[in-house]
């Protein structure tokens, strides 16, 4: 009996630990992404280096879920992706140097009206507004009016987005890079603002510059 009783204890100890390893393992994710997804453009319009207050800038970024992988060079089918989303942080220019971008926070100099996406709420309001992209058809689209209140001279920066996972798989995850495309972004205020400050790749593909008055 003592012998019996023994080995059920060693048998459901070696069933619990297994049951425990494996539940275990499935919570473990790699930090590091699963597929890369570059060359997501955006757009900005009308495209005038000069809009008056009450004016509406159109920023528009629009994707296909099904995206060629950086890494594999394959196509990925990631339309079940959850909160696929950007950033525009909106700074005016006030006057800057090699080592100061001269850049003050303005994204309360704006008010927004959103087509297509979702807006959420920022944590860091007075320079940012955050949106998820809608899903339509084949398509993420993001569609955003920004109209201005106050006159000055301004950049509106779109953010990459990165550890997007599909619904049902928080561990296969996703980075999108963005960037600017068929807009002309005015980056000369920047450079103005800015003299003798080389700018960056990371800027150039990112960042869209535009004068109220």
């Amino acid at each position: 009996m003592g012998i019996n009783i023994k080995l059920t204890m060693v048998v459901t100890t070696l069933f619990v630990t297994t049951i425990n390893s494996t539940c275990k393992k499935g919570q473990v994710c790699a930090d590091n992404n699963t597929y890369t997804f570059i060359n997501n453009y955006a757009k900005a319009y009308p495209d005038s280096d000069s809009i008056r207050v009450g004016d509406t800038l159109w920023i528009e970024i629009s994707m296909p879920t099904t995206l060629k992988d950086e890494l594999t060079n394959t196509m990925i089918d990631f339309s079940d992706a959850v909160s696929v989303g950007n950033t525009f942080s909106i700074d005016v220019f006030v006057g800057g140097n090699v080592n100061n971008p001269g850049t003050a926070y303005a994204a309360n100099n704006f008010n927004y009206y959103v087509i297509n996406g979702q807006s959420l709420n920022s944590p860091n309001p007075d320079r940012t507004r955050q949106y998820t992209f809608a899903k339509m058809g084949g398509l993420f689209v993001l569609k955003v009016g920004v109209i201005a209140k106050s006159i000055g001279i301004y950049s509106l920066a779109i953010s990459d987005d990165a550890g997007v996972h599909e619904k049902g798989d928080n561990c296969t995850k996703a980075s999108f890079a963005f960037k600017y495309a068929n807009t002309n972004q005015h980056l000369y205020y920047y450079q103005n603002n800015r003299p003798g400050y080389v700018i960056s790749d990371y800027e150039r593909q990112h960042m869209y510059c535009f004068k109220v008055y």
